[in-house]
């Protein structure tokens, strides 16, 4: 699902790197910070990654976190589908340490820019989606 979203020049740059052996899941998430607290059993932990190779810096530099947030979408409606339930885990907040450990984790090679992350599992609760604005709100269209 994520190769098939739309991606710069389509350079299709995402990579993810998981697990679903919840031991390793829950050390990965120690890597995170934020709103982690989710329990004693994830599931699955995936860390979206873009290979940065394909990127002409600085003057690209913010097309690979939109390259990956699009395929990331996809993956996310998709697991929704399936009754899956999907999480992205900010890593803005992320230090050096942090940042190896995960990479040792999940052996992500250093031309790899770990983007975000997510934990996915199969909800124990599910919730009401909440109302969204109108698309008239949305799309404005000039004749």
């Amino acid at each position: 699902m994520v190769n098939w979203a739309s991606s710069s020049c389509n350079k299709q740059p995402i990579v993810l790197y998981a697990t679903t052996n919840p031991d390793l899941a829950k050390k990965c998430l120690r890597c995170c910070k934020g709103g982690t607290g989710f329990g004693d059993f994830i599931p699955a932990f995936v860390s979206f990654t873009a290979d940065m190779r394909g990127y002409y810096l600085p003057d690209e530099a913010f097309l690979p976190a939109i390259d990956v947030a699009l395929g990331a979408q996809n993956l996310f409606l998709a697991a929704e589908t399936l009754g899956l339930s999907c999480c992205g885990l900010t890593w803005a907040q992320k230090d050096a340490v942090d940042e190896q450990r995960l990479r040792q984790l999940l052996n992500i090679p250093v031309q790899n820019q770990i983007i975000f992350n997510a934990v996915l599992g199969y909800p124990s609760k599910y919730y009401v989606t909440p109302i969204r604005k109108s698309t008239y709100k949305t799309l404005i269209v000039h004749k």
